[in-house]
């Protein structure tokens, strides 16, 4: 939901683009999504968003590779 307020931002010049950028990176291990993710399992947190937002890089990522 944030996500889709800050693209409907005008003064936030962020666009779609370069929220997607580095995806491969993004969704490593040790790296932004995955060590939240980790972190919030072990402390049994809440993490559904975040596995969500995981998968859907995933799926962003295998769309991107059957492009090329």
């Amino acid at each position: 939901d944030q996500i889709v307020k800050r693209l409907g931002n005008n003064f936030i010049k962020d666009d779609f683009k370069r929220l997607v950028r580095n995806t491969e990176l993004k969704l490593s291990k040790n790296e932004r999504i995955l060590t939240i993710l980790d972190y919030a399992k072990a402390h049994n947190l809440k993490h559904n968003t975040l596995l969500l937002s995981y998968q859907n890089g995933l799926e962003y990522l295998k769309i991107e590779k059957e492009k090329t």
